[in-house]
């Protein structure tokens, strides 16, 4: 795939009945996000390699990325991460609002398996806290991200799993790259700037990369951003601006910006509490 297939954004010819078993799969992902996954998924399934999902929630996200894989006709083993937990909060505002009966507890790990079922066996899950994941099956073709929430455990994600991508095939997909609480997956991507090629954004905040070099020790300790000044992740993310200037995301790159501003050191999404105004 060029930077030519994704500029033209031919997941969006695709309509609900290229869903496949996934549509109405409770995700949190946007129509387009939902179309993007099965879209790319799908044209990525020649690709050998494992299909990862950090971050699936109750297994939405993961049954688009199943489902256009199957379509691609690939056979590629598909891993689901998560706690896999919901307060009633969430499950009310995420869940039962799109169907799913309400239940009680919060362990949604059964209910991502129904969810999953129809993919099932290609379908592996790992329940628990991601940072602390161990990976041992090879190398990784399509990696999405949802889980990073924090400055450090996101630095921990990419220790466990970017050394497995492929150079010059993965692609990944960083689902919150734009959200104005998360600046520090711009401001990593930036610090990998050698290590991946961007592709595309999708509205909201997706952005996609494409691996174009392998990621040793020497890289990832480059690319860690926790303990970062917010100086430089200010700075940091000015040159993603001119990077990803040909997607048009300027002003989500100014609005964290003024987001690192209004909450000096915070490194937590939940710590951001003065709200940056959109630019």
């Amino acid at each position: 795939m060029t930077l030519d297939d994704f500029a033209q954004r031919p997941w969006l010819a695709l309509d609900d009945s290229d869903l496949g078993g996934a549509r109405g799969a409770p995700s949190m992902l946007n129509p387009e996000e939902a179309r993007f996954y099965v879209w790319l998924s799908r044209t990525m399934a020649g690709v050998d390699g494992a299909v990862v999902d950090l971050g699936c929630f109750a297994g939405g996200s993961t049954a688009y990325l199943a489902e256009g894989t199957r379509q691609g006709g690939g056979q590629a083993q598909i891993h689901a991460f998560d706690q896999f937990a919901a307060s009633e909060k969430v499950k009310e505002r995420q869940l039962y609002s799109k169907g799913v009966a309400p239940f009680d507890g919060t362990d949604i790990l059964p209910l991502a398996q129904q969810v999953l079922a129809p993919w099932a066996p290609n379908v592996h899950f790992h329940k628990g806290r991601i940072e602390d994941s161990v990976w041992e099956d090879g190398p990784i073709a399509l990696l999405v991200l949802d889980a990073s929430k924090t400055s450090e455990t996101m630095d921990q994600m990419a220790a466990i799993f970017f050394p497995h991508l492929i150079p010059g095939q993965s692609i990944i997909v960083q689902q919150d790259e734009l959200h104005w609480k998360e600046p520090w997956i711009a401001v990593q991507m930036e610090a990998f700037a050698d290590h991946f090629e961007p592709l595309c954004h999708v509205p909201g905040g997706t952005v996609a990369y494409r691996c174009i070099k392998a990621i040793d020790q020497a890289a990832l300790a480059n690319g860690a951003v926790d303990g970062m000044s917010d100086q430089d992740m200010i700075a940091a993310l000015s040159l993603a601006a001119e990077r990803l200037s040909f997607l048009n995301v300027a002003d989500k790159l100014a609005r964290q910006q003024e987001a690192i501003r209004l909450n000096p050191g915070k490194r937590k999404s939940w710590s951001f509490k003065n709200r940056a105004p959109r630019m």
